[in-house]
């Protein structure tokens, strides 16, 4: 019996050896544990939170008073953490740039005296200085100045004239007559010629003649085309875009008139009279006039527009122009012709040190006469008005 006491009472003191030793860690984890806290607000500066009641182990070193487990116990006091923001370091402004030297000015080189440049530079100098202070020595310069400007201009007109002589490639009488009996003499041929060629037009092209009612340009319009009908004969189809009334001038002039309405939209008609050509051998309709004209500008116009449209050649051209066109040098200098190359190769610098292809006086003479008369064709006949 002693023994078995002995032995339960060994029993006891394990067990109560081993429970105070669990509670004992238990109370030690939660004394180095962190508490738990739950978040009741936040912003941007701070956070409100309330952490969770402590319940200390029976047992723990901490709870000397023996509260126990289910002793009451008020919540902890929320509590504001406020946040840590980071530190704004200002940074060092950006070093301003350098400020980049100015290039100096090239200075020009002064005119050389007496050249064109120092006239056009100082005559206008001389003239402010003898009107602000007008002594005898400030206006003796300036009409100095000035006389040596007007006897340059006599000198270059002079030198044109000379040059000019013997020359049709310069001479304007070449081209056209200079005198008022010439030049009467001279529209006399040309109209002589616009008829013959118009003779030569119409008796391939015919006239597309589109009117309306009620349209006094219409009426006018059709008179003049009554008339030239007559004596070139030709052939005029006569349109209208309307009904005609019994008064409509250009139904009576051209009584087989159509109507087709719908022709002002083909046509792209805009105003009215609207004339077209119509050539039989290509069938082809070519815009002329939308308006009245008189007789002598449908005609002028009517040979302009055949040379345009390729129904007459240069040679028939040239002779209903006012003036001749075969000693003209324009069509020589056009960009990209053999000529303007050849030209440009021989090109460098001017007398003033400029590259501005420029070539000797000389040299550019004999290459444009020589390249001209080249051109001219060997039956050429001049037209002599």
């Amino acid at each position: 019996m002693k023994a078995t006491r002995n032995v339960l009472s060994l029993a006891v003191c394990i067990a109560l050896c081993a429970t105070s030793i669990a509670y004992a860690v238990e109370g030690n984890s939660a004394d180095n544990g962190q508490v738990k806290q739950k978040i009741l607000k936040e912003t941007d500066d701070y956070i409100i939170v309330q952490p969770e009641r402590e319940t200390k182990p029976f047992f723990s070193s901490s709870n000397k008073s023996g509260e126990g487990w289910w002793y009451y116990q008020k919540d902890p006091e929320p509590k504001k953490i406020m946040k840590k923001k980071p530190k704004v370091t200002a940074s060092a402004p950006a070093p301003a740039p350098k400020a980049q030297p100015k290039p100096k000015p090239v200075e020009e080189e002064a005119p050389a005296v007496g050249s064109t440049k120092w006239l056009q530079q100082n005559i206008e100098s001389y003239k402010q200085l003898a009107i602000d202070n007008p002594t005898v020595e400030n206006l003796k310069a300036f009409l100095y100045i000035q006389k040596l400007a007007i006897d340059r201009a006599e000198q270059f007109a002079q030198a044109g004239r000379m040059a000019m002589q013997g020359d049709p490639l310069l001479d304007a009488s070449s081209k056209t007559p200079l005198g008022g009996s010439a030049n009467v003499t001279r529209d006399a041929y040309i109209s002589q010629e616009q008829k013959r060629l118009l003779h030569k037009i119409f008796k391939k092209v015919g006239v597309f003649y589109l009117f309306k009612d009620r349209c006094y340009l219409c009426d006018l319009q059709s008179d003049v085309l009554k008339d030239l009908s007559n004596a070139y004969g030709i052939t005029v189809k006569a349109v209208s875009l309307d009904q005609p009334t019994e008064g409509s001038v250009s139904a009576k002039n051209f009584p087989d008139y159509d109507i087709a309405p719908e022709l002002r939209h083909e046509l792209k008609v805009l105003a009215l009279p609207a004339t077209f050509l119509y050539n039989a051998e290509t069938d082809e309709i070519k815009p002329l006039l939308q308006g009245m004209v008189t007789a002598s500008t449908f005609n002028s116009r009517t040979i302009d527009a055949a040379m345009k449209y390729n129904w007459i050649d240069k040679t028939d051209y040239r002779y209903v122009k006012p003036f001749d066109d075969a000693i003209s040098i324009s069509e020589m200098f056009s960009m990209g012709s053999d000529f303007s190359k050849r030209v440009q190769s021989k090109g460098g610098k001017d007398p003033y040190g400029k590259n501005t292809n420029f070539i000797a006086p000389s040299e550019l003479v004999d290459m444009i006469q020589d390249q001209k008369y080249k051109e001219i064709p060997k039956d050429y006949v001049p037209r002599g008005y």
